[in-house]
């Protein structure tokens, strides 16, 4: 409240100062605004998110409302505008258009064709999609991994996948080669998966498909007398 002497007062709200700039309101539209009073954008969107050094905003546009990506210099990046534009996952922006789901990067350029139903999980340089009501696995620079299939499938890390087939589950690698598999439930750590057995109990196996080794418990040490 005490910097709001800086500012114009026909602002209606003030964010945060965040990089000596601040989200601002001015009749029901956002915009962003240096501390030294000048615009970066001007308070004409329906949204607007600052994320780092991009801004994500929506506008109304020939009677629809679109996203646009902008820099906090206030240089839009996308030559075209989207439907939606989500959060930066750290490799891109998923975007929405026509109803179908694809990526940009943070230049603006479309670097996953919005062709997909859904981008249902991302771990670098893996993207999970959902196209034409099949499960596959593209790269980032949209080239297929796992080509389309009916089973689902779920990335593990960088190097295995886990293929839900009929009553089983399957651990694999990118390349194909099957390393587990079981008809148990199974939930995925950072370093293994933990089956859970018929008879209740847990198994832990490692992304080699071996058990994890227990842990040795030493007895503590004994007291010098």
């Amino acid at each position: 409240d005490s910097l709001n002497w800086r500012w114009p007062l026909s602002f209606d709200a003030i964010g945060a100062i965040q990089n000596k700039m601040a989200v601002v309101r001015h009749q029901g539209k956002y915009g962003l605004q240096r501390l030294n009073h000048t615009s970066v954008l001007s308070p004409i969107y329906d949204s607007l998110i600052v994320e780092g050094r991009f801004v994500r905003v929506k506008e109304k546009f020939e009677g629809k409302y679109v996203w646009n990506l902008y820099d906090t210099v206030g240089t839009r990046r996308n030559p075209k505008s989207y439907d939606l534009i989500g959060s930066f996952n750290g490799s891109f922006f998923p975007v929405k258009h026509n109803r179908h789901w694809g990526g940009i990067d943070f230049r603006g350029q479309e670097i996953i064709s919005c062709v997909y139903d859904s981008l249902l999980q991302h771990y670098s340089p893996w993207v999970l999609v959902k196209f034409k009501n099949q499960y596959g696995i593209i790269t980032e620079d949209d080239q297929w991994g796992i080509h389309p299939q009916p089973h689902t499938l779920q990335i593990v890390n960088a190097s295995y996948l886990l293929e839900c087939k009929d009553t089983q589950q399957i651990l694999k690698t990118f390349d194909g080669s099957i390393v587990y598999f079981t008809e148990n439930p199974v939930t995925i750590f950072p370093e293994f998966l933990r089956e859970k057995q018929s008879n209740g109990k847990e198994k832990d196996v490692t992304f080699n498909g071996l058990p994890v080794p227990a842990l040795i418990t030493l007895p503590p040490p004994k007291t010098q007398t």
